[in-house]
């Protein structure tokens, strides 16, 4: 079973950098088959106004003229290898692991997406995006064929579902800016294992409309969660992949974003999540000044957004190379509307989300 698509006729996105390539693979559960003519993602999409924003966000697209679309969104390949069909629909979700610490365990409030484009269908009334947690509890084991031969692979993949969370159509929010789309749980969802977040393309498909996710630079950008913990769900056979497996030049995070409550509230009672502590800031809710207290285990570049319900930046600051501890950040937030705001901590390849309430 091979994996083929349409050469490349013409770009028909703006800005590409056509820097990536792909091993030529093949892969199956059970036989093993090279594949010829096989091609990647051969052009990204980068915006420059994201160039100077932590993680690099991208998309990467196959850039055809005849729309096989986007590497973590909607795309189409030649799954049958008969040129005389049309292309089938192709990847039916992608998924960004997040790996656990040990006896560790938190609530997952909301996820916060970078939607890249919206294209939508003839007729359609535009698809919700779904945004599942589930537990990295299963597995799948798949072959490899490249020209230095053939490599077996099992991965841990999504398995045991945990909860569902959906954004409508005119609620994703795209295009240049620094903008998230939030998916937002009824109850909190409670992890204590490995998990993911699964995005699904399938209804997308079916509705005639496209979505394309921004995604790290090369080797996961400042975003520990690429590399293997990114994966991609082949449709035929439908097993689950890691994407650099695959396309061996795409070491990429998806842009999820996880809001999480671990049930503290200082730092001092909290736990080392990913090399990061966060606290609740306080007063919370708030209506002048707020305090965000953090501790990083190691020396490392950091920087604190702030983002509002509808997913805009109200806040950036670059605080740059910080010394291991305890620090505290003051932000005024006496000009901002009433609601929900979520603010993250980036510290090094790792980073934090939690929630906030101005009155």
């Amino acid at each position: 079973m091979g994996v083929h698509f349409k050469p490349p006729t013409m770009k028909y996105l703006i800005f590409f950098l056509g820097f990536l390539f792909a091993a030529s693979v093949a892969f199956s559960q059970s036989n093993t088959k090279d594949t010829k003519d096989t091609h990647g993602p051969t052009d990204t999409l980068l915006l420059p106004e994201f160039q100077g924003l932590m993680g690099n966000p991208t998309i990467l697209t196959y850039g055809y003229s005849n729309g096989n679309g986007y590497f973590f969104g909607t795309n189409f390949l030649d799954l049958d290898q008969d040129p005389n069909t049309p292309y089938e629909p192709g990847a039916q979700a992608c998924a960004q692991g997040f790996p656990m610490d040990t006896g560790k365990s938190y609530f997952i409030l909301d996820v916060l997406v970078r939607v890249g484009i919206t294209i939508k269908g003839n007729g359609s009334s535009g698809t919700p995006l779904i945004v599942s947690i589930q537990y990295l509890n299963d597995s799948t084991t798949y072959n490899i064929n490249s020209s230095s031969g053939t490599t077996t692979y099992t991965i841990h993949s999504p398995g045991t579902s945990l909860g569902s969370a959906s954004i409508l159509w005119n609620d994703m929010i795209t295009g240049v800016g620094v903008n998230y789309s939030i998916a937002h749980f009824n109850t909190p969802v409670f992890v204590e294992h490995d998990f993911a977040l699964v995005i699904d393309f399938v209804d997308f498909y079916l509705n005639g409309d496209k979505v394309g996710l921004w995604c790290s630079p090369p080797n996961g950008g400042s975003n520990i969660y690429g590399l293997e913990n990114t994966l991609w769900l082949y449709p035929n056979p439908m097993l689950w992949l890691q994407v650099n497996h695959l396309f061996s030049n795409v070491n990429r995070a998806i842009a999820l974003f996880p809001v999480v409550d671990d049930g503290t509230f200082g730092i001092a009672e909290d736990e080392f999540i990913s090399g990061l502590k966060l606290g609740q800031s306080y007063p919370n809710p708030v209506a002048g000044q707020a305090y965000i207290e953090y501790e990083n285990k190691e020396a490392s570049e950091v920087k604190i957004e702030v983002v509002d319900a509808t997913g805009k930046t109200v806040f950036i600051k670059d605080l740059g190379k910080q010394i291991p501890g305890s620090h505290k950040l003051i932000v005024d937030a006496s000009k901002w509307s009433s609601g929900i705001y979520y603010y993250t901590i980036y510290s090094g390849k790792n980073h934090l989300t939690k929630k906030m309430v101005v009155k």
